[in-house]
């Protein structure tokens, strides 16, 4: 499980300093970033499925996007099941165990990322994608799947039923959110990229259609609230009235859109304009990665006596706001490089803390009902908002590349499109120039991370509590349950057991309401290991 946890934030950081070698290599850098948002986005679409259950030898960039995505479907799985499972076997008494080993996979997986990325993109780009793909040639693939075959469980306890559970699935909510997402992230990328105009029957069509997709969706989880069948709903309409909650997943979601960005644009910055190599790159943003492991560690010891999270929240979007404050002086191709890694280490470490106590927030938060799903959200809206992010930059260059018209040919433009180093190789008169749009559209990109990291703070404020549970007290309700005190709860799922007589919170003890009143707590277990990318 931790490999497969390894494997998953691998596949985000890896392509980060690979992106402007693929975009040389398919001539194609206008539509690149679509290998990180296709990926993104079916890693968002089979996210619910998975909780509850490529051979590049074409030259094109549409094949690799399409495999890319095929990719994001058992990446999603991958993350998924393994923070579930480990959650779950989890033995009371060893949470700081499992803690560490979380903590240790996720700092080995940010180092080995963009530095795996700088190395593989040396020589071949396609190795990064052939690490998890079995062949006649390449035999490394076959080594998960022999694991799998050989470690797959002789025993699991219980009579599972997974015709059962699958019927319990919202494919209608899935498919909604689904293409609202889809949708709205294609129509604002296509036409980000000039592909449509803004004013074009394609762009509005597309965009209109994500917005009714939007509330239908809305409106079916409402609608499933009040039906007599036994369906897990996407979004339960209940969270959305739990102000810590849903103050966390603002923040999440204005998070994940910070730091995708950043780790995207930051390399391409290194490599276009500061002319590092792939592998340069990689070392150049181990700063903030190293710091986002750290502050993934950390945020559980700083709840371990008393519960932290919310102020430990709001610290980290303070940390955000200040580390992103301070890389906005990195305006132009002379700026110098040393400096901003200390900028980096500040985001890094606020991203790493928000990211985690999010997470632990939402375990203790959330009802035994709904804590699966408590999680799913917080892990899509972080995917959501990177993907959001993503195509908020890409608009943003493409507007500063608009300014370039007039100076450099028709052929030169192209030329850029189709790869960002088409004339700085060269060694062409017009280098600087191309050089100066790079640093000042990544400038711009990173203003804009810096607003949206204020919102953020906003948001996390909302979580703020005077006198929340202490973790250490729940934790301890939870051991000292005798077997007898477990009950399951078959129609809806969801944890297998509830804990009675937990102490209140100052705020009136309220968690996520069931609908019902609550004679008893339905607050699950917490398992204070550090969350996740």
């Amino acid at each position: 499980m931790l490999g497969g946890l390894l494997f998953s934030v691998i596949d985000t950081t890896i392509v980060s300093t690979a992106l402007v070698t693929i975009a040389t290599d398919l001539q194609n850098f206008k539509d690149m970033y679509w290998v990180v948002l296709a990926y993104m986005l079916s890693y968002l679409a089979s996210k619910d499925l998975r909780t509850i259950s490529g051979d590049f030898t074409d030259k094109r960039a549409p094949c690799s996007i399409a495999f890319r995505a095929l990719q994001g479907v058992g990446g999603s799985g991958l993350y998924s099941l393994s923070q579930i499972s480990l959650a779950e076997i989890a033995p009371h008494g060893k949470n700081a165990l499992i803690g560490m080993l979380i903590g240790i996979t996720l700092a080995t997986s940010f180092v080995l990322g963009p530095l795996l990325g700088g190395v593989i993109s040396g020589s071949n780009w396609r190795w990064i994608f052939y690490m998890k793909y079995a062949t006649p040639e390449d035999k490394t693939g076959f080594v998960g799947m022999f694991s799998l075959v050989m470690l797959w469980p002789q025993d699991f306890g219980k009579a599972i039923h997974p015709w059962r559970e699958f019927w319990r699935i919202d494919f209608i909510g899935n498919v909604f959110i689904v293409a609202a997402c889809v949708l709205m992230v294609y129509s604002l990328q296509q036409a980000g990229t000039m592909t449509f105009a803004w004013t074009s029957v394609e762009f509005l069509t597309t965009f209109i259609v994500s917005i009714v997709c939007w509330a239908l969706f809305w409106a079916w989880q409402i609608i499933l609230k009040h039906l007599p069948i036994q369906v897990e709903p996407v979004f339960p309409v209940r969270l959305v009235y739990h102000r810590v909650y849903m103050a966390a997943v603002i923040s999440m979601f204005l998070s994940g859109y910070c730091y995708l960005a950043i780790v995207i644009t930051l390399p391409e910055r290194f490599q276009i304009v500061n002319g590092d190599s792939a592998l340069m790159a990689g070392v150049h943003l181990l700063p903030m990665l190293g710091a986002t492991a750290t502050g993934s560690i950390v945020a559980g010891a700083f709840s371990k006596k008393k519960n932290n999270t919310s102020r430990t929240l709001v610290v980290a979007a303070c940390f955000q706001v200040i580390g992103l404050g301070l890389l906005t002086t990195f305006d132009n191709p002379s700026s110098p490089v040393v400096p901003q890694f200390g900028y980096q280490t500040v985001f890094g470490l606020g991203v790493g803390l928000t990211f985690s106590s999010a997470t632990i927030l939402t375990k203790i938060q959330a009802s035994g009902k709904d804590h699966a799903v408590a999680q799913g959200v917080m892990a899509q809206v972080r995917v959501l908002g990177g993907a959001i992010g993503l195509v908020i930059c890409n608009l943003i260059f493409n507007i500063h590349l608009e300014a370039l018209e007039g100076q450099l040919s028709t052929q030169d433009i192209e030329a850029l499109h189709r790869s960002p180093l088409a004339l700085i190789d060269q060694g062409r008169t017009e280098e600087q120039e191309v050089k100066d749009v790079f640093s000042a559209s990544f400038q711009n990109m990173v203003w804009v991370m810096f607003w949206v990291a204020v919102a953020g703070f906003v948001a996390s404020v909302g979580t703020w509590e005077m006198n929340p549970t202490p973790l250490d007290e729940i934790d301890e309700a939870a051991a000292t349950q005798s077997p007898s005190s477990h009950k399951h709860i078959g129609s809806r799922g969801g944890s297998d057991t509830e804990l009675e007589d937990l102490p209140a919170s100052s705020d009136g003890g309220r968690h996520m309401d069931t609908g019902t009143s609550r004679e008893r707590s339905d607050m699950p277990a917490l398992r204070t290991f550090p969350a996740h990318l």
